[in-house]
């Protein structure tokens, strides 16, 4: 993402956004210009290295629709399944009409559910996105939870050996 204008000015993140913005430092992914090492990582983000596509879709989802919170997450997904469902009957009408004897122009009807059935497939993995969102966001607030007590403990353990030096 790129920032215009003054710093002080600029939007806070809230909620789900938040979370995966946060997620995708820690992770490495932000910013492309500084990747962290893999030996660097905390033990519980390694394992998130292999689900690194599924995470960068997830966090784009996010950012383009503008979803902060889970109810607005929920809403977009109910949206996109209402769409999809509309989708669903309007192509098994089509079918229907090219089962007719009567029919010349099958292939404009094979054409239009060729269409549909791409438009019905982007919206099935926007919904499944949508419910990895909402099981991944818990996981990933626990291991951010985790890893900050982790650090904390890091910087006590330093502080206190340079003390006692």
């Amino acid at each position: 993402m790129k920032l215009h204008g003054p710093l002080n000015k600029h939007r806070k993140y809230k909620g789900i956004r938040a979370l995966y913005f946060q997620y995708c430092f820690k992770l490495g992914i932000l910013p492309k210009n500084k990747p962290v090492s893999p030996a660097r990582l905390h033990f519980l983000l390694k394992e998130d290295l292999a689900k690194l596509e599924n995470i960068n879709k997830e966090t784009k989802l996010l950012c383009m629709n503008k979803i902060d919170t889970s109810q607005q997450l929920f809403s977009y997904q109910n949206q996109q399944l209402e769409q999809m469902n509309a989708l669903i009957s309007k192509r098994k009408h089509l079918r229907s009409k090219l089962r007719s004897k009567y029919l010349d122009d099958k292939s404009f009807l094979k054409s239009e559910i060729s269409k549909l059935t791409a438009e019905i497939g982007k919206l099935r993995k926007e919904v499944v996105l949508c419910d990895h969102i909402a099981k991944r966001s818990e996981v990933i607030k626990e291991k951010l939870k985790v890893i900050k007590e982790d650090e904390r403990k890091e910087e006590t353990k330093i502080e206190h050996r340079r003390r006692s030096r």
